[in-house]
Formats: C-alpha cells, structure tokens, sequence
C-alpha cells in the first residue's frame, strides 16, 4: 500500500476516497481519529491518510494532481 493523501479533516479525506473510488481505485483511510487530537500531537502528524495499492499509485497522484489543478 502507497499513501497517496494526507488530508487535515475526515471530510476532506472522505472527498479524495470517493473520488478514487468512482475512478476504479480501491482505498483504505487511515488515522480517521487524528484530526480530534490536533493539540495532543503534533498538527502535522493529526492527518487522516489516504491509501491504496501500489500497482494504483501512479493513477491516484495523476488524479489528485488533476482535482488541485480545478
């Protein structure tokens, strides 16, 4: 498994997730807790990520890359 996202709220993780799901990817969340204990830990490590499979890795960055460019 690659992580592909790092997103700073559950929303916008279930944002990414769905889309790479409607492109054929299958994804898996990660850390859903840990943007509730921003303060506890570190703001950088209070990410909820974004993995999938290697083989699905390039088309996942191309992806993302293409929904920051809109």
């Amino acid at each position: 498994m690659v992580k592909v996202h790092a997103a700073k709220t559950l929303a916008e993780a279930s944002l990414v997730r769905g889309s790479l799901v409607a492109a054929g990817l299958e994804v898996q969340l990660r850390g859903m807790s840990r943007p509730g204990l921003a303060g506890e830990i570190p703001i950088p490590d209070a990410t909820v990520d974004v993995w999938t499979k290697q083989a699905d890795a390039e088309a996942a960055f191309a992806l993302l890359a293409g929904l920051d460019a809109k």
